[in-house]
């Protein structure tokens, strides 16, 4: 891949970048920091908030209808967050916009316009998805390894084409999922929990 993106700048090419690309960690090491993340990169915690961010933001631009709305909205937020003066506004800013993006996510994944047919296959997590690498097998068999959970294997699955749902049934381990999902092109699929909202990228291997 290329040189880490600096997520956090506020300039609008570099915005437009995060629409299109991976995002990444904001760039500890550069010359110039301005006060939040001064803040940021000195604190594990709201790194890693600033990683899950801009993974939901990645997410919501693939969904968006609308992508210079989106960035638009991310500027403003970037803006707001430079007004922290410390740790604890910063903390309260990445969960206002975690919960702003996700609400934004599932209301894009609506209504569902995902193909049965296309969701069959091979998965692999492009970032910290609930599953490593997941199969959606015909005959409604689910498969997941990389967990060295054998359990995983061989659940049922099912998916309900009028709201994108998808069960996966308890298998040995009696666990059961539910996610939403989204499909903005084909060998991508977006994983909502029903729960948390938590929205997972996966990239299609076959």
């Amino acid at each position: 891949m290329h040189a880490a993106i600096q997520a956090s700048r506020l300039a609008l090419p570099l915005m437009a970048l995060l629409a299109a690309v991976p995002a990444r960690a904001m760039d500890c090491a550069a010359p110039r920091l301005s006060g939040a993340e001064t803040w940021i990169c000195a604190t594990p915690a709201l790194l890693m908030a600033d990683m899950s961010l801009n993974d939901s933001y990645r997410i919501a631009a693939l969904l968006a209808p609308s992508r210079p709305a989106l960035r638009r909205e991310q500027q403003a937020w970037l803006r707001a967050r430079e007004q922290c003066r410390d740790q604890r506004c910063l903390r309260q800013s990445y969960v206002d916009r975690a919960r702003q993006l996700r609400a934004r996510i599932r209301d894009w994944a609506q209504p569902c316009a995902v193909d049965p047919r296309r969701i069959l296959g091979d998965w692999e997590s492009i970032r910290s998805g609930t599953f490593d690498q997941f199969q959606l097998a015909p005959g409604h068999r689910f498969h997941s390894w990389l967990h060295q959970r054998p359990e995983f294997n061989d659940k049922p699955w099912t998916f309900a084409a009028s709201d994108c749902r998808l069960s996966i049934g308890a298998g040995r381990d009696g666990i059961a999922f539910a996610f939403l999902l989204a499909q903005p092109r084909p060998d991508r699929l977006i994983l909502i929990d029903s729960g948390s909202l938590d929205a997972q990228l996966y990239k299609k291997l076959r």
